[in-house]
């Protein structure tokens, strides 16, 4: 019985991070570890821990009652008991004991509603919306109620859910929310749970290749069937290029990295330098392709031929992207594909002259965190709006241009800036071939 209460209380502080030792000291000046019955009861009342009645109250103040003192409540004990959940105590003195991580064993005791149906579906969909906008304006879902929840219990009343929502839908949408989110408080009120919300919102908004390529729409393009059969530049470029590009866009002079564990001046090293250099330049290489790289250049008697490495990737002619800027992981099209795109340019930069029209401050109200890139659905539903589409009806134009500008290895995000600098520089050959 006593054992299943301190569950509920060590899942209560746990929600609420808060230490119960802090309250009770108040009431023992003398830090004798024990304080009067009724002093205990009243304590713990107010801390109004979820889940714990009056009569839990009274049952733990009769288990940590003072043996010698049927008036006293040893409510070090049960302090100590209680903060259990974030770790055990005296590890000075045994410090090779386990440590659980904080937390482990703890129950949630809050399980969301589950609808049938259409309904369900709805919600589902709901949840998705809100994680979009969340993620998109850059919000942290759970700060916007802060100010409500002095004690951080993660409930807060509906009326307060409802006033600082940070995100507008209607008020059929709010209300499917507090149903299905809502519970009942130790007074028996009617409650929200807001951080069960955020969580439930902060694992949709990790699924990158959902969150990012937004929710399904009706008129907007499906490219889920393209990530299967994507060709990326990476997939296609050898080590030794992609060194090439990284070297040649930080302006690097990776030889002088290798001479100093060279001290010999024989032109190599240990492969294990070698991961040093890449670190210590910032050279970005999967493990596939380190391994790769020291299969290729690893001697005979195991050491790492770095002068021939650094011969081939400062060669001009290994470099993939001389003149044309850094490399980006994009996506590799076809000659028809691009072929496509660049009539699909050319109508673009035809309707933005004869129409005046700057799609750049459209896309950039995409951007709320400014990371130059949005997702295929945003960039689509931009160029749609104001009208620079070539006029198909399932969106295949705008859904095919948005994979040459997919540049940063996440198949749903376009680089809206890229497109832009195209876009102008396109209109500037136009105006001097006219002139």
């Amino acid at each position: 019985m006593v054992e299943e209460i301190m569950n509920k209380v060590r899942a209560a502080i746990f929600k609420s991070r808060s230490r119960t030792l802090e309250h009770f000291r108040p009431f023992d000046p003398l830090r004798s570890g024990f304080m009067k019955k009724l002093d205990f009861v009243r304590t713990l009342s107010k801390l109004k821990l979820d889940g714990i009645s009056y009569s839990d109250i009274e049952a733990l103040s009769e288990f940590y009652i003072n043996p010698t003192d049927d008036t006293k409540t040893h409510y070090a004990g049960f302090c100590g008991d209680a903060d259990l959940v974030f770790g055990p105590a005296g590890l000075e003195k045994t410090p090779l004991k386990y440590v659980p991580r904080p937390g482990e064993g703890v129950v949630a005791e809050f399980i969301p509603k589950s609808f049938e149906g259409d309904k369900e579906a709805t919600c589902r969909q709901l949840l998705f919306t809100v994680a979009l906008l969340c993620k998109t304006r850059g919000i942290v879902f759970k700060y916007c109620y802060k100010d409500y929840d002095k004690l951080n219990r993660g409930t807060v009343t509906p009326t307060q859910f409802r006033r600082a929502l940070p995100v507008s839908i209607s008020a059929s949408e709010q209300d499917l929310l507090i149903d299905r989110y809502s519970c009942q408080g130790s007074d028996g009120g009617a409650l929200v749970n807001y951080r069960a919300l955020h969580e439930d919102i902060s694992e949709v908004a990790n699924v990158t290749a959902q969150i990012e390529g937004g929710a399904p729409e009706e008129n907007a393009p499906q490219l889920s069937g393209n990530e299967q059969k994507t060709v990326w530049t990476s997939d296609v470029l050898t080590v030794e290029q992609i060194l090439a590009a990284q070297v040649n866009e930080r302006r690097i002079r990776i030889r002088e990295f290798f001479k100093d564990f060279d001290p010999l001046k024989k032109g190599k090293c240990t492969t294990e330098k070698v991961r040093c250099v890449m670190t210590n330049c910032k050279l970005e290489l999967t493990q596939e392709q380190f391994d790769e790289l020291c299969s290729k250049y690893t001697l005979e008697d195991g050491m790492f031929n770095f002068k021939a490495m650094c011969d081939t990737v400062e060669d001009p002619a290994t470099n993939p992207c001389t003149g044309e800027g850094p490399l980006r992981n994009s996506i590799v099209l076809t000659e028809e594909e691009k072929a496509y795109n660049k009539e699909t340019m050319n109508h673009i930069k035809s309707m933005c002259v004869k129409g005046r029209i700057d799609p750049s401050e459209i896309l950039a109200d995409f951007d709320q965190t400014k990371r130059g890139h949005i997702p295929h659905t945003q960039f689509f539903r931009a160029l749609q709006t104001i009208g620079l589409n070539r006029g198909a009806e399932d969106g295949k134009d705008i859904a095919m241009l948005a994979l040459s500008f997919t540049n940063n290895g996440a198949p749903d995000l376009v680089d809206y800036r890229a497109f832009m600098k195209e876009l102008d520089a396109m209109e500037f050959k136009g105006r001097s071939s006219m002139q």
